[in-house]
């Protein structure tokens, strides 16, 4: 027995983290055998602009309960993948 193992529940947070891990290559892997050019990260992106077409990067961090800088992270991915194409807009000017 190892030594995770031996220590019951006080490694929870751990085996949790190495199940996590082993679904997302497990995800990896039957993309990868039905042919899909496609990683499970990006599942959340996709498919929250699958139902809400344009959000902002923040919009967008919100509804997958990522960080600003992870989701950033992502779009930048999904755009090099040619998935999604990114807009900068522009600040409005506003006279007062």
């Amino acid at each position: 027995m190892n030594v995770i193992n031996e220590t019951g529940i006080l490694a929870l947070s751990t085996r949790l983290q190495r199940l996590s891990e082993q679904l997302r290559k497990d995800g990896a892997l039957l993309y990868k055998t039905f042919g899909i050019d496609f990683e499970p990260k990006w599942f959340p992106v996709i498919y929250t602009l699958y139902h809400k077409e344009v959000l902002s990067v923040v919009e967008i961090a919100a509804e997958i309960g990522y960080t600003h800088p992870s989701t950033i992270s992502l779009l930048r991915e999904l755009e090099k993948q040619k998935l999604i194409h990114l807009k900068k807009i522009r600040p409005m000017n506003v006279n007062v």
